[in-house]
């Protein structure tokens, strides 16, 4: 776990509103890789008894945009895939992020999202556009 990385961007996250509505919580950052979780609450349900969708993807977005800028630089994400493959069960989702390209001005991350039983729910591919200069 890097505390070095987590504080850096601890204004970043406080101020990251859609996320820390819905309860997202970024566990940990490194130079290649982030995890983050949310706990579901009623609102986080579809119509139907399940995590939305929405709360999938910007849990799998959000952790992927922290594990980018493990290099201590800024990015926003420029396109996405992503596939639902089970429906999330339980009251928490995790994410798992880890950057598989990295160049002077994109960055790729693979995201896997488990739910409380550890079952892979959804799996995405993000990249992002570099908007800063790397930290000196």
């Amino acid at each position: 776990m890097s505390k070095e990385l987590l504080d850096k961007w601890s204004d970043s996250i406080s101020v990251n509103h859609f996320p820390n509505h819905i309860g997202i919580v970024i566990d940990d950052i490194e130079l290649m890789g982030a995890k983050a979780h949310v706990d579901l609450a009623p609102e986080s349900m579809n119509a139907i008894g399940i995590a939305h969708g929405g709360v999938s993807f910007t849990l799998a977005d959000t952790c992927a945009a922290y594990a980018s800028r493990g290099d201590g630089r800024e990015y926003v994400t420029q396109q996405a895939n992503f596939y639902y493959l089970k429906a999330n069960k339980g009251n928490r989702i995790n994410a798992v992020a880890t950057v598989i390209s990295r160049t002077k001005s994109l960055c790729v991350v693979e995201v896997d999202v488990f739910d409380e039983s550890n079952t892979l729910t959804n799996k995405g591919t993000f990249n992002y556009f570099c908007v800063s200069k790397k930290d000196s």
